[in-house]
């Protein structure tokens, strides 16, 4: 008796039951599924794409316009710069040529001399 006990019973398997997984596959299915671009959808993504387009272009240009810019301003810094060394070396030329000391060995070589009755001062 003991031993008939100790058997398990078995229970044949139960069959799943078959309606929840066909919803779940239909809403997979229908997730899936793509749907197609309106009018206005497509012309609203072509318009966003040609503003994007312009304003790259946009940029482009001005950062060119940019760097020439700053191409000219260089150049024309470096010819003030060079103008500006020029008229110093003339004006220490001038002061030179200008000299009272040299002026006076140029009329003593030349046989000149000061008449200080002729001079005049003029102020402005």
């Amino acid at each position: 008796m003991m031993a008939t006990n100790t058997a398990r019973q078995l229970e044949p398997p139960v069959a799943p039951l078959k309606t929840q997984p066909t919803a779940h596959k239909q809403a997979v299915a229908s997730q899936s599924k793509k749907v197609a671009f309106s009018a206005v959808e497509k012309l609203a993504t072509s318009v966003i794409g040609i503003i994007f387009f312009a304003m790259l272009v946009s940029l482009l240009t001005t950062k060119i316009a940019v760097v020439n810019a700053q191409r000219g301003l260089e150049s024309t810094t470096q010819k003030m710069a060079q103008v500006s060394a020029n008229n110093n070396d003339l004006k220490q030329e001038i002061g030179e040529l200008t000299s009272s000391d040299r002026l006076n060995a140029f009329a003593q070589k030349h046989d000149l001399k000061l008449n200080e009755n002729n001079i005049r001062n003029v102020s402005k």
